[in-house]
C-alpha cells in the first residue's frame, strides 16, 4: 500500500465522520415535545392535532396554555364541539371557567348561553380530554365582536 493512497483513505475517513459529527449536531427538536416555555400558545384548528398538542402541552406541566382563533372568528354560543370537550373536562372534573370581557367582568348573559352549550354536550368519562382537564382551570377571553371570543387560556392548578 503506497503512503499516498493511506494518505487519502484516512483524509476520507475523517472527512466522512467530520460528516457525520456536524449533521448529528443540528437534529432539530422533535414537534411532540414543545419548548418549555411560561405560556405556551396554539392556533385553534378543528382537527386531531389540536388535540395532540393540548395533551403533549398538558402532560408536560405546562403552567398554561392558550388557544388563540386566528382563522375564524368564534363566538361563544358558536364553540365547535372540539374546544367544548376540553371546556367540558375543566368545568367538569377540573378548576372550572370564568368568562372575562373587556370590561372585566362576566356578562351574565355570557354565562348562561355557556351553561347551556356545556349542560348539552356529553363527556366520555374516561377520555383524555377529562384527564388532563383535572389539572387545569380556564379563563375565556372574549372581544368586543358578537360575544367573539379573543383566546381561551388553560391554567394549571
Amino acid at each position: 500500500m503506497s503512503i499516498g493512497y493511506a494518505r487519502t483513505v484516512v483524509l476520507c475517513f475523517l472527512f466522512a465522520s467530520g460528516l457525520l459529527l456536524s449533521g448529528c449536531g443540528s437534529l432539530a427538536q422533535p414537534e411532540s415535545q414543545p419548548a418549555k416555555t411560561n405560556q405556551d400558545t396554539i392556533e385553534f384548528i378543528d382537527l386531531d392535532a389540536f388535540d395532540a398538542s393540548m395533551m403533549v402541552y398538558m402532560r408536560a406541566n405546562s403552567p398554561s396554555v392558550t388557544v388563540t382563533f386566528p382563522y375564524s372568528d368564534v363566538a361563544v354560543e358558536d364553540l365547535p364541539e372540539r374546544i367544548q370537550r376540553w371546556l367540558s373536562a375543566v368545568h367538569n372534573y377540573g378548576g372550572g371557567f370564568v368568562i372575562q370581557t373587556p370590561e372585566g367582568y362576566q356578562k351574565k348573559e355570557l354565562m348562561a348561553v355557556f351553561g347551556v352549550i356545556m349542560g348539552g354536550y356529553k363527556l366520555i368519562k374516561n377520555s383524555l380530554p377529562a384527564v388532563m382537564g383535572s389539572q387545569y382551570r380556564a379563563v375565556i377571553v372574549t372581544n368586543n365582536k358578537r360575544n367573539g371570543i379573543e383566546k381561551i387560556s388553560f391554567f394549571r392548578l
